[in-house]
């Protein structure tokens, strides 16, 4: 009985240990299954890039508007909207688990692209930029207005406006679209390229060119790729490379100063002075007045100017001068045809033609240093200076190849371009030059060749 009992007791036992078995086996087995089964999840990407793993959409919203919240502090722009496109999608068969929400704010600080509330700076009707903010906005204007602000003491600030149309206006755009207050200030100064051409005319050259139009002659060279060469040629087209402002600051100011009255001069004929000498007899003087002017000026320069007011505060003296009118009429009696007058009144010393020293080229009529010299035709004075044996000597040119010179003078009332006519005081009798006593060399040459001069005196 007792083996009988045994037997079913250790088979009782069996059994419950292969249950206890199966129940562990079935166990195991579904812990496994729950193991292999994929999870679900969310994925958050922006612009089709995963970025992570995240606990639903909930999340992702409010990191980005906490964001939005402390870039708005940070910068003090107003931010709008993101330009990426964002999304949080299911998926199945995650392993990663979820980020928090301060992870989320870290990735996409990263990442994201903002919309911001801005100020757009329009000229003409035309978008030129924008800054972020309107105060920002008028501070440009302001410094604009600055660089031009007429400070001096003598100017008087009347209005001072823009030439141009300029508005300010509100608009939604990207961050990167922003500029900064100096870059916008410079950038509107500076202004835009403005292509102009200029049409080479005759005698031009790169030089020319380029110093008329505030250029260097490589900046020419550099707006006009394909010229290769420095030769130009008649109607060629040559583009210019100039800056234009953005705006235009027109300044009207008023200026008040004390100016110079010019004095006028008085003309009063002299017999008794030969005709080319004038003899001052009584000084000029300048007056004063004190003028205020409205000054119109565009970007700092001047481009009208107009008397207000006018106070003479001295009257100007008038300056009297007395010209000569009495010529050399007296004739030598030389038999020539009168087509010269004779520069000197005085006795013939040498006569044209072989002397003992030479071939004299003139002919010498004496006179005491500083006697007046006249011209002997009208023409144009060529030469009047130091000549080596000559002198100071001058020469006049009176046309058809007929030339006239001058020679050992003491001084000399005329300049080289002068024009004279018959009769006119040009220059003093003296001793310079190789010269043994004070005389006038005259001389008369036709087409470079030397003739007597007593065949063309009267």
């Amino acid at each position: 009985m007792s083996q009988i009992t045994d037997w079913v007791e250790i088979r009782r036992n069996k059994f419950k240990l292969l249950f206890i078995f199966g129940i562990i086996a079935v166990l195991m087995i579904t812990g496994i299954s729950c193991l292999l089964t994929p999870k679900e999840g969310f994925i958050l990407t922006v612009d089709n890039k995963r970025l992570a793993v995240v606990e639903n959409e909930a999340i992702v919203i409010d990191a980005i508007d906490e964001l939005k919240a402390q870039k708005s502090q940070e910068t003090g722009f107003v931010y709008k909207e993101v330009t990426n496109k964002v999304k949080v999608e299911m998926v199945k068969g995650l392993k990663d688990e979820p980020v928090g929400k301060e992870e989320i704010i870290k990735i996409l600080a990263l990442k994201l692209d903002w919309v911001v509330q801005a100020t757009a700076l329009t000229i003409n009707g035309s978008p030129k930029m924008n800054v972020a903010t309107l105060e920002q906005a008028e501070e440009i204007l302001n410094k604009l207005k600055e660089e031009f602000t007429v400070d001096t003491e003598d100017k008087e600030l009347l209005a001072l406006n823009f030439e141009e149309e300029v508005t300010l206006t509100s608009a939604d755009v990207k961050v990167e679209e922003l500029v900064d207050l100096a870059l916008a200030v410079t950038l509107i100064l500076n202004g835009t390229d403005k292509i102009e051409t200029y049409k080479v005319k005759k005698g031009d050259t790169l030089w020319d060119i380029a110093y008329a139009n505030n250029m260097t002659v490589n900046e020419l060279k550099e707006a006009n790729l394909d010229l290769k060469k420095d030769v130009l040629s008649i109607g060629q087209e040559l583009k210019l490379v100039k800056t234009e402002p953005m705006v235009h600051v027109v300044a009207d100011v008023q200026l008040t100063k004390e100016e110079n009255i010019p004095f006028n001069t008085k003309y009063i004929s002299d017999s008794d002075l030969w005709r080319g000498q004038s003899s001052v007899k009584e000084a000029g003087k300048s007056g004063k007045q004190r003028v205020t002017y409205k000054i119109v000026e565009k970007n700092g320069v001047e481009i009208d100017r107009e008397i207000l007011e006018k106070q003479v505060l001295e009257e100007p003296k008038t300056k009297v001068v007395y010209q000569g009118t009495k010529v050399m009429v007296a004739s030598r009696g030389g038999g020539g045809d009168g087509q010269l007058a004779w520069p000197l009144r005085g006795r013939i010393t040498s006569g044209y033609g072989w002397r003992r020293l030479g071939y004299h080229t003139g002919m010498d009529i004496d006179g005491v240093t500083g006697d007046p010299i006249f011209a002997a035709g009208s023409g144009t004075v060529i030469s009047a200076g130091w000549a080596g044996n000559y002198g100071y000597c001058i020469d006049i040119d009176h046309g058809d190849g007929l030339l006239t010179r001058y020679a050992h003078l003491s001084k000399m009332d005329v300049k080289i371009s002068q024009k004279v006519s018959r009769g006119d005081l040009i220059g003093r009798v003296g001793n310079t030059g190789r010269s043994t006593g004070s005389h006038l060399h005259f001389e008369v040459r036709i087409n470079g060749v030397h003739n007597n001069p007593i065949k063309y005196l009267d």
